[in-house]
C-alpha cells in the first residue's frame, strides 16, 4: 500500500489532490442534478441514487478532512466511484444486480 501513496507534498501528491478534488465537484454537481431533475423521493426510492450519494459525502470528507482518523474506512467508498459509471449503462446494471 505504502507504494501506491505518493510521498505528501511531492508534485505526484499535489497532482492526485487537484484531480481528487476535480472528480468531487464534477460527482457533487452530477448529484444535485440528479437530486433536482429526479425530485426528492424518486431519489430516495432508487438504490443507485442513495450509493452514489453514499460515494460523494464519502468523497467530500475525504478532501475536506483528510486527517481525521478513522477516515481511511471511509475512502474505501471512493473506490467505488467506477462502480457509479457502470449503474449508468443498463446491460451492466443486470450483472451487478445480480451479483
Amino acid at each position: 500500500q505504502a507504494q501506491m501513496v505518493p510521498e505528501a507534498g511531492s508534485t505526484t501528491d499535489r497532482i492526485f489532490r487537484i484531480v481528487d478534488l476535480i472528480l468531487v465537484i464534477i460527482f457533487t454537481l452530477e448529484l444535485l442534478l440528479n437530486l433536482f431533475g429526479n425530485w426528492l423521493l424518486p431519489f430516495l426510492n432508487d438504490g443507485w441514487s442513495m450509493f452514489d450519494a453514499v460515494v460523494v459525502v464519502a468523497s467530500i470528507i475525504g478532501v475536506a478532512a483528510p486527517d481525521i482518523p478513522g477516515l481511511s474506512v471511509l475512502r474505501v467508498a471512493r473506490a467505488f466511484r467506477a462502480l457509479r459509471l457502470i449503474g449508468r449503462f443498463r446491460e451492466l446494471r443486470r450483472i451487478i444486480n445480480a451479483l
